[in-house]
């Protein structure tokens, strides 16, 4: 129902009015009548009508002066204009309030009608598209999170046009872009995943971080994305290790955040592909890092060689010496982590030493090892990759040990230890060996080893003391001369070089220089 006032200063014509239209049955209902524009304005404040038939010309308040307050502060309700002959100038002057419709007096019940009707009919109108708009605007604000998450989906993988389309989304989701500058947390949770603990990783960042600091965040694959206001970077790392902190306590995972650096809205799809790089290096830095431009270093990541004999390694694996392999190994990965930054590089250099290793397995577990190679694309950080080749390195090694023990004679046995115990002694030879601690007769010693190690006794030891030499000049400040002595040169230091050179290329001084050339973690 249409609620109508009549205002009329004339008794008789308001009164008229209200008498002859039949406002129920048309759709309407007479909320009553007022004798000038002071009193129907008290009467519209507190009624809610959608139509007002009112003279111009009436003492105190006129017509034009109602039609002219009620319409800044309720614009919405519509004025039919009562009008006398000769009053055409104040009818216009209501037009310019916005008022359509008005009828001479006398009028009768039709003409009335017909401009109620039409009046009705727009309202109606009117009302069902306002009452469309804000379903509309219920529905934007009930998605709007899921809106600001696409945006910003979409924004930082440059899938819209930013000089194109800023302006639209700032209109429909309400942004409020300033100048000051803002970051990226790019956050990923260890583990399996799990979109619950993508969305629980979500809501609590939310929730430690702030609205205020919080413009937008979204999820991309199996990471959070948050775009939040700049801090001192002191600051943000307390926050961030409390947000890593409170989600462990709760869930029991870990969380990797990479820190962008600052710089302007406009920037953001540069400083996601930045954060995207930083994350890559938890690879290196290993899971629930915090990782930062500082962490990374750019300016420093220059590849240096990898100072590593592989083939030496897999002597060692297959001789079954445990200890000298585990010790190898761990030079390896060190070295690996301080020399080589592309992660591709060093996922290499490990399938490298892993197939360096099985190569010396038993043949008829050989291709078991070969199909742990897939494992490889599971690994996310150089640490898992180190516990997978270490675990099965010393499986083999071990294994060799176990069937060396059993295939070599009790006196090659005997000659691999005291090679181990005299490796210092500059007399140590076959010879010396078989006359003065086996008593044995030296060629058959000689044969027996080759035939049981498959190697020269010369050239293992040679072998063993350039291994030895190699790991002095790494781990050690002592002088060439030293080493030499160490290894059983005795004091020919020049033919210790002229030997460590044949065996590795390098003479002894360029090696430790070359190696210790190797940029430190």
């Amino acid at each position: 129902m249409c609620k109508v006032l009549i205002v009329d200063d004339e008794r008789i014509i308001r009164e008229g009015i209200a008498a002859v239209i039949p406002w129920g049955k048309y759709g309407f209902t007479l909320v009553g009548t007022a004798a000038n524009g002071e009193e129907a304005y008290e009467i519209i404040k507190k009624e809610a009508l959608d139509i007002v038939i009112s003279d111009i010309k009436m003492p105190g308040m006129n017509g034009l002066q109602l039609i002219a307050k009620v319409k800044e502060e309720q614009p919405a309700v519509e004025f039919v204009v009562l009008s006398g002959y000769g009053e055409f100038e104040f009818a216009r002057t209501a037009m310019q309030y916005g008022v359509k419709y008005y009828l001479l007096k006398p009028c009768n019940e039709e003409e009335i009608l017909e401009v109620l009707e039409e009046l009705r009919t727009e309202i109606e109108q009117r009302k069902r598209k306002e009452a469309h708009l804000e379903r509309v605007k219920q529905d934007l604000e009930r998605i709007k999170p899921q809106l600001k998450a696409q945006f910003l989906k979409e924004f930082v993988t440059n899938q819209f046009s930013f000089a194109q389309e800023w302006e639209y989304y700032q209109s429909l989701l309400g942004f409020k872009f300033e100048t000051w500058p803002v970051r990226l947390l790019l956050c990923r949770v260890e583990g399996k995943f799990e979109f619950e603990y993508l969305f629980a990783s979500k809501q609590t960042a939310e929730e430690i971080l702030g609205e205020e600091l919080v413009f937008l965040s979204t999820t991309i694959g199996e990471e959070l994305l948050l775009l939040i206001k700049d801090l001192e970077m002191e600051e943000l790392l307390t926050l961030v290790e409390s947000v890593k902190q409170t989600f462990y306590e709760y869930y029991g995972r870990d969380m990797t955040i990479a820190i962008s650096e600052s710089g302007e809205w406009k920037t953001t799809p540069l400083l996601y592909r930045e954060a995207r790089e930083y994350l890559k290096h938890r690879f290196y830095l290993g899971e629930g890092s915090i990782i930062t431009e500082k962490d990374i270093s750019f300016g420093q990541m220059k590849e240096t060689n990898l100072i590593f004999d592989f083939e030496q390694f897999g002597y060692l694996v297959k001789s079954g010496n445990t200890e000298e392999v585990q010790a190898r190994m761990e030079e390896f990965f060190r070295q690996l982590e301080a020399t080589t930054r592309e992660i591709s590089g060093a996922k290499i250099h490990c399938l490298d030493l892993f197939s360096t290793i099985i190569r010396h397995s038993a043949e008829e577990v050989m291709n078991d090892y070969l199909k742990r190679i897939v494992d490889f694309e599971e690994f996310t950080t150089l640490e898992q990759i180190h516990r997978f080749i270490a675990e099965i390195a010393l499986e083999i090694t071990a294994a060799n040990y176990a069937e060396n023990a059993q295939r070599y004679s009790r006196q090659v046995q005997k000659v691999v230890t005291l090679v181990e115990e005299n490796l210092a002694n500059e007399n140590l030879s076959l010879k010396w060996l078989a006359q003065e601690m086996l008593y044995m007769n030296v060629d058959y010693l000689g044969k027996l080893f080759k035939k049981e190690m498959n190697e020269r006794f010369s050239d293992y030891l040679i072998r063993l003391r350039i291994e030895k030499a190699k790991e002095m000049l790494e781990n050690s400040d002592s002088k060439v001369f030293e080493i030499a002595k160490a290894v059983g040169f005795g004091d020919n230091a020049q033919y210790f070089s002229q030997v460590f050179k044949k065996q590795t290329g390098y003479t002894p001084s360029d090696y430790k220089k070359l190696f210790h050339l190797t940029p430190s973690t």
